[in-house]
């Protein structure tokens, strides 16, 4: 740049500010400037110069003259009108905003900080990620009681994905679809409902992971799997021909007649667990009663082993533990 540019660029930039200082003075001037209405500061200031007006929810407004009308260049609040805006800004003073720009989400949207936005239908939910609460007994498509209770949908509309977790009584229940093609609920198992009511639909678990009850004979254990075993309380083997002792086991719950049952005996070796007849060497197999699977009674005894004296009405063989295992479905 030669010398001769610099000095008409400094001295366009010197009229510039001088420019600026002198607008900066008379606006200064027009805030002292002050009249009752717009048109008496207009008919009594110089063109292109300014005035104020108060008045009207405001401390001041401040005018400049543009031939025939009034341009508002700046406007005061009054006291009560900053008192009001501090009040409203009050409750924020302090806190922070988490991430980074873009709209801040009041309270209430999808649900935040309220009670949930009202679900009818758990198959059909609006497409967006909101916190909701069930509509209860008047909800269509839920699972057990997740209609009673809050919860979450997560949605991905560039795949059209949904992810809905419910916070139930009985536990966490989740459910995913892609469009309206809904997967079956996926329950989330602990401490409250891993212990339960074992259910099968036929493709696939709908209860708790295992179930635990007891009757007149004994205790069983189910597992969603479909196992089952049975343990049996101390019971007594009786005399019924002279070569079998048995006893009529009633189970708790029925094994499936479509899987074999094992059945296994455990006996104390004590002297006065036989009576009559009965002793150690003279007691043989295991049998059970066929026939009357996959029903909640079967018979359960022994053989007496050949050549042993023949077993008489009275003989007894007591403190027996029978243990059967097996399916509780096929």
């Amino acid at each position: 740049m030669s010398f001769e540019q610099a000095v008409v660029n400094l001295e366009q930039t010197n009229a510039k500010l001088q420019e600026e200082v002198v607008r900066f003075r008379d606006a200064a001037m027009g805030l002292n400037n002050i009249y009752p209405t717009i048109t008496e500061g207009r008919q009594n200031t110089d063109d292109g110069k300014y005035f104020s007006v108060p008045g009207n929810g405001a401390y001041m407004r401040l005018y400049r003259r543009q031939g025939a009308t009034a341009e508002l260049i700046a406007e005061f609040p009054d006291r009560d009108e900053l008192n009001s805006l501090i009040s409203q800004l009050g409750p924020l003073l302090g806190r922070g905003v988490v991430g980074g720009s873009g709209d801040l989400m009041a309270q209430g949207f999808a649900g935040l900080g309220g009670s949930g936005e009202t679900l009818n239908d758990f198959l059909n939910p609006e497409r967006k990620s909101h916190f909701y609460a069930g509509s209860g007994g008047g909800a269509t498509g839920s699972v057990g009681d997740q209609a009673y209770w809050p919860g979450i949908v997560a949605y991905r509309s560039s795949s059209d994905r949904i992810s809905m977790l419910s916070l139930t009584g009985s536990g966490l229940v989740q459910r995913n679809a892609t469009g309206a093609a809904w997967e079956s609920p996926r329950f989330v198992y602990d401490n409250k409902n891993s212990n339960g009511i074992v259910s099968h639909d036929g493709t696939e678990n709908t209860g708790s992971l295992f179930e635990t009850g007891s009757g007149d004979d004994g205790r069983y254990r189910m597992w969603a799997d479909g196992s089952m075993e049975f343990i049996s309380n101390i019971l007594t083997l009786t005399q019924v021909t002279s070569s079998a002792l048995s006893i009529n086991l009633v189970f708790p719950k029925a094994f499936s007649g479509l899987s074999p049952v094992a059945l296994s005996l455990t006996q104390h070796t004590s002297s006065s667990s036989y009576i009559g007849n009965v002793t150690l060497n003279s007691i043989g197999g295991v049998f059970r009663d066929n026939t009357s699977f996959p029903t909640t009674q079967t018979s359960v005894g022994v053989f007496r082993v050949h050549g042993a004296p023949g077993w008489t009405s009275g003989d007894e063989m007591r403190n027996v533990i029978i243990k059967a295992s097996g399916r509780w479905r096929a």
